[in-house]
This record gives C-alpha cells, sequence and structure tokens, in this order.
C-alpha cells in the first residue's frame, strides 16, 4: 500500500497547479514536467507501473478522487449509499461524459472491472478489486465472472456488494485500476497506443504521443469540471537521464520534476 501511495505525490502536485479555486479569466497556460519514459500502457485496466499511473490519473477519472486538499471526493458519481451492514454500496452518476462525447455510465464500470477479473486478462492490480464479492474467485477461474457482486442498476446507477465491510473501499475506487474504459474500444488499436482512436474521462486528453521524446496534454472540452481546470496544456519530456532532467529545470525548460 505504501508504493501505491507513493503515485500520489505527483497527483498531488498536478491538481494543486491545475485546478483553481473559482473560473478566472486568465491567459493560455501550460504546465511543463518530464517523465523517465514512456507509460507501459493507457488502458486503466491493465496499467501497473509508476509512469502509467502518474499520466492516467490526468486522462482518467473514477468514482472518487482527492481533491487538491487531500479529501477524497465523489467525482464521477454525485453521491453514494452504504448499507446498514457495511456491505453494500450504491454510488448514483453524475452527467458526465468521455472525451468522444459518449456518456459515461453504470455499465462502463460494471464491463471494465469485470474485464480485469476475467482470469485470461493480464491485470496487475486485479487484487485491488478482491474486496468485491466473488472477484478473487472469479480472477482464479472458480465461479463465473457473472457471480460477481458488481452490476449496473441501469445507466446511472452502480451497486457493489463487498465479501465482508472494508472502510478503505472508497479509498480504493480513487485508483487508476478502478478507472472506468470506454465501450467499444478496440484492444488491437489500445495496444499500439493509437491516440486517435482514446476516449478520455480525466481533465486532460492526450493531444500527441512521440515515443522516447514526449507527450501533449490539452484540458478536455468535454470533462465535467472543466470551468475548474486552470491549465490549458501539459507538455511532458521524456527524459531517461536525470541528470538532463534536472538541467532543464535549473534551464528553466520545465516547471518541475516528477518524483
Amino acid at each position: 500500500m505504501w508504493v501505491l501511495m507513493k503515485r500520489f505525490s505527483f497527483i498531488v502536485l498536478i491538481l494543486l497547479l491545475t485546478f483553481s479555486c473559482e473560473k478566472k479569466e486568465t491567459a493560455h497556460k501550460t504546465l511543463r514536467t518530464c517523465i523517465y519514459s514512456d507509460p507501459q500502457s493507457l488502458d486503466t485496466r491493465k496499467a501497473g507501473d509508476y509512469i502509467s499511473s502518474e499520466i492516467l490519473f490526468m486522462l482518467y477519472r473514477g468514482l472518487m478522487h482527492y481533491s487538491a486538499s487531500g479529501k477524497l471526493e465523489p467525482s464521477l458519481c454525485k453521491r453514494y449509499e452504504i448499507s446498514k451492514d457495511k456491505k453494500t454500496y450504491t454510488f448514483y452518476l453524475k452527467k458526465a461524459f468521455w472525451s468522444n462525447k459518449e456518456p459515461i455510465t453504470a455499465y462502463d464500470f460494471e464491463r471494465s472491472w469485470k474485464k480485469i477479473l476475467d482470469p485470461s486478462f493480464p491485470s496487475q492490480y486485479a487484487e485491488l478489486l478482491y474486496p468485491i464479492k466473488n472477484a478473487e474467485a472469479a480472477k482464479r477461474g472458480q465461479i463465473d465472472i457473472n457471480e460477481v457482486k458488481i452490476k449496473a442498476i441501469n445507466s446511472k446507477v452502480l451497486k457493489v456488494e463487498l465479501e465482508h465491510p472494508n472502510p478503505y473501499f472508497l479509498f480504493l475506487t480513487s485508483f487508476s485500476s478502478y478507472f472506468p474504459m470506454p465501450k467499444n474500444i478496440d484492444e488491437k488499436i489500445l495496444a499500439h497506443q493509437n491516440v486517435n482512436n482514446l476516449a478520455f474521462s480525466g481533465p486532460f486528453i492526450l493531444e500527441k504521443w512521440e515515443r522516447k521524446s514526449k507527450m501533449i496534454l490539452k484540458k478536455n472540452p468535454c470533462f465535467y469540471n472543466k470551468d475548474k481546470i486552470d491549465i490549458d496544456s501539459i507538455h511532458i519530456s521524456i527524459i531517461s537521464n536525470e541528470e538532463t532532467a534536472f538541467q532543464m529545470y535549473e534551464n528553466n525548460e520545465i516547471d518541475f520534476l516528477s518524483s
């Protein structure tokens, strides 16, 4: 869990630098930073490396997220209910859209989470979903995936039953493994990281990716909270040499160094 927590250092910094307290008129703002290698995957269901997680937190959102002040808050859900026995969670989704203007639905969550739990699917952090009833048994191939207690009641209501009461479950839904992927995603296109065929749910979209060189993120015009985003673009240099990265920082070529 400590390793997972380290991932929030970069994310919190991004939040502090990109979210304004209120809508205000500003000049075009570009944030410049760096990472030390290309992300291994832009699929939230597969990614497990630190670099991928940094990028995914800027491109996608889940049910819950941490605010710039460090408070766990609803993100794609507008509210949630917890049963008296603390084992059933019902999430009510906001009116939110993917960057391709398709609505984000409870079915996206159910489909994405169950895909992670498919025994044949290569997910590095499937165990993060094991608090969900029958999740581990399904991943081990012991029961059918439809026995996992994840259910989209309709397009805006998601119901999840846990094995046991778990005080950390809401916290877990803020991790990228719990971020849904859009429907009809072409696995071959995704495997080749063709950015023109990806849809995003977070504050930024990926405009360009030149391997071993740079990534350019632009503000997502379809993001549900776009009025609170105070950065128009993020330019990420991919620099494998730490000394080179530090020298670029000293020369004011980048604004801050990734952890």
